[in-house]
Formats: C-alpha cells, sequence, structure tokens
C-alpha cells in the first residue's frame, strides 16, 4: 500500500505552463435510458485518457469551469450532469448513489468513453467510487475533492451544519452559482439526494477501490475533516492524501490552478 502522505498545496501552481492551450467547454445532450443527460466536453487530446468530472448534491456541471478549463490544456475534460441537476431531465425522485453510478456507466458508453479518470466532489467521490468498484477496468485511476460522507457526522443536520461552516473560505462567485442551481433542483430533489448520500456506506467502499486514488481536501473543509480525510485515504489500497490550502468543500472552483497541478502531479 502506498504510505499516506499529508501534502499540502499553499502556493501558486508553477507548472501549468500550457495554459494558451485551454480548450473551449461545449454543451451535448445524450440519451441515456429514459432520460436525456447534459454535459460540457473539451476537445480530445490525443494520447491521454479522458477526465470525467462528476458533481455534488443538488449543483450542476457549472461549478466545474475553473477546474475544467485549466485541466483542458492537459487532457480531455468531460462534465456530465446526472438526472435531476442542471439542464438534465428530472427523474421526479431522487436516485440512490448505486443508481447514479450506473447511470454514468451508461452515460460513458453512450459518449464512447470507454475508460477514463473520475474526478469527484462531495457526492460525486461516492458516485465515482461506486462506478470505480463495479467496472474497474474503465476507472484508470480516482480523484476524491473532498469525500463524504464522514461517518462521525452521519446526520442531515451535521451535514448542513459543516457544509455552512466551510462557506467563508469559498470564492463570493461560488454562492450564486449553488444557490441558482439548488432553487432549479427543488427541495424534494435535495432532501432526497441527502438521504441517499447518508444512506451510502462510503467506508465499506473504499477498501474495495483497486485504482490509484488521490484524495483531496481543503484546509478549512469542515465537511471533511482532517481525521477522515486520513482515514479515508488509509482504507484505500491505493491512496495518497493531498491538502489544498486555504480551501474549503469546494476547493476546485475556489483554488482551480493548485487543484489542477495536484491532479496533474498524481497523474503523472
Amino acid at each position: 500500500m502506498r504510505p499516506v502522505t499529508g501534502e499540502t498545496v499553499r502556493g501558486g501552481v508553477t507548472s501549468l505552463t500550457r495554459l494558451s492551450r485551454r480548450q473551449a467547454l461545449r454543451r451535448i445532450g445524450t440519451r441515456v435510458g429514459e432520460w436525456r443527460i447534459a454535459a460540457l466536453r473539451t476537445a480530445p487530446v490525443p494520447g491521454t485518457v479522458p477526465l470525467v468530472l462528476v458533481h455534488g448534491l443538488g449543483v450542476s456541471g457549472r461549478y466545474w469551469r475553473p477546474l475544467a478549463e485549466v485541466l483542458s490544456a492537459y487532457r480531455q475534460v468531460w462534465v456530465p450532469e446526472l438526472p435531476g441537476h442542471g439542464r438534465s431531465d428530472r427523474p421526479g425522485r431522487a436516485l440512490e448513489v448505486p443508481l447514479m453510478a450506473s447511470v454514468l456507466a451508461d452515460w460513458m458508453t453512450r459518449v464512447g468513453l470507454g475508460r477514463a479518470v473520475l474526478v469527484g466532489n462531495s457526492l460525486g467521490c461516492q458516485v465515482a467510487l461506486e462506478l470505480a468498484v463495479r467496472d474497474p477496468d474503465r476507472v484508470t485511476a480516482l480523484v476524491l475533492a473532498g469525500p463524504t460522507v464522514d461517518p462521525a457526522a452521519r446526520s442531515a443536520g451535521k451535514q448542513i451544519l459543516r457544509l455552512v461552516l466551510s462557506a467563508p473560505p469559498e470564492h463570493p462567485a461560488l454562492y450564486p452559482i449553488v444557490v441558482a442551481d439548488y432553487a432549479r433542483a427543488g427541495p424534494r430533489q435535495i432532501r432526497g439526494e441527502l438521504r441517499a448520500m447518508l444512506r451510502h456506506r462510503v467506508e465499506a467502499v473504499l477498501p474495495r477501490v483497486t485504482a490509484p486514488t488521490l484524495v483531496l481536501r481543503g484546509q478549512f473543509d469542515r465537511v471533511v475533516p482532517r481525521a477522515w480525510a486520513e482515514r479515508a485515504t488509509a482504507l484505500l489500497p491505493d491512496g495518497r492524501l493531498v491538502e489544498i490550502g486555504f480551501a474549503g468543500h469546494a476547493a476546485h472552483y475556489s483554488r482551480p490552478r493548485r487543484v489542477a497541478g495536484a491532479v496533474q502531479r498524481f497523474l503523472g
């Protein structure tokens, strides 16, 4: 097992020298079973495995844009919006985590993604983990940015309180995006998805992952305390932990270049 590390990324990322090669994000729609799945994508980058960014509870793919734009200089980036999110169809009910993973796998098949690096945030980490365990040949590596749920806080009240306490260090531009996305999803979707997130026992899934995995947490992320990030990393057969300085639960939005640098170093 790879040793658990505690690297902290605080300064600017000087290794990202290809920012001028950023690719435009284009929107597409794909029919997957009974639902139309909306997604953003960039142009292919020959010789590399694409990245699939998996969003968290209630939000759309918009909050991935800053990171996707930086990473697009190195790899093709896909940002799907699962049913009930963003511009995708509404399922009429919140999906359980395993079903979200199944929909994501079917979507990958429909758009021609045989293998990919999955990058999840929050609930998206749980979806990515489920897919990595279910179909390991399709997942070359995992990046878990703010993985939920900390077993020490498995209740709606504790999760909401921790999320609120994690908000101050986030970039101000993130707030209107989250508010608009939550309003679009609606309270029924949010409540159902939160229950599904809490029912899913991620601590039982982590030891079954075979793909190399990077765990990322923001320095001020109260949803994912340092103790839980370290435990989650230790549960992984091949895990590494990196902390992003001066960031909260959405480090990928507030500190995209630092997160991109950590991802690039991990992927080599």
